[in-house]
């Protein structure tokens, strides 16, 4: 639980800062896509020299991975680099665009972050879960799992946001937290 609480910090201090500025905005593109390549070429390096110095292939995999799971210190940063990178982009995107008719659904999208990450793990991993599809599954499974979960995503946050104001888990945390 504690290294995903750390990705929900980073990503409430990163959400606090004015990334409308385009100077700060290139920053942190550049900031995370430089980390994500330090922290990728690290574990490449340190996986390459345990392996040279005969340390077992399931230990050094577990330890320099840069895998979800588990989620150890290389791969939260490789990912919280990258997602710099990408946030950047999508701001980038949506100040250039901002009137673009094709945006609208995403941002409604990113408007429910909570209650669509919430989801993902409760119905889309439980469903696979639940079907047995889960683990040890092709590469292009987990890609098209993703996209059909993404489009789902962006269509129920679409139609959600055009008949209500804030997405389930938002409303429920407004409620909860309102003084």
């Amino acid at each position: 639980m504690l290294p995903w609480a750390a990705f929900l910090v980073f990503g409430l201090l990163l959400g606090r800062l004015p990334l409308q500025q385009a100077g700060l905005r290139r920053k942190v593109f550049w900031g995370g896509l430089t980390t994500t390549v330090v922290f990728e070429t690290l574990a490449w390096a340190l996986r390459a020299e345990a392996q040279r110095r005969g340390y077992s292939p399931e230990l050094v995999a577990y330890l320099f991975s840069t895998t979800p799971m588990p989620p150890l210190p290389l791969y939260f940063f490789s990912a919280v680099g990258s997602s710099c990178a990408v946030i950047a982009l999508c701001v980038q995107a949506g100040e250039t665009w901002q009137d673009a008719p094709w945006l609208r659904p995403l941002i409604r999208t990113g408007q429910m972050a909570l209650t669509l990450y919430v989801a993902h793990v409760v119905l889309g991993m439980g469903l696979l879960e639940q079907l047995g599809l889960l683990n040890e599954q092709s590469l292009g499974f987990a890609v098209a799992s993703a996209l059909l979960f993404c489009l789902a995503a962006i269509l129920f946050a679409h139609l959600w946001r055009g008949r209500f104001k804030l997405g389930p888990l938002e409303w429920l945390m407004r409620r909860v937290t309102a003084s």
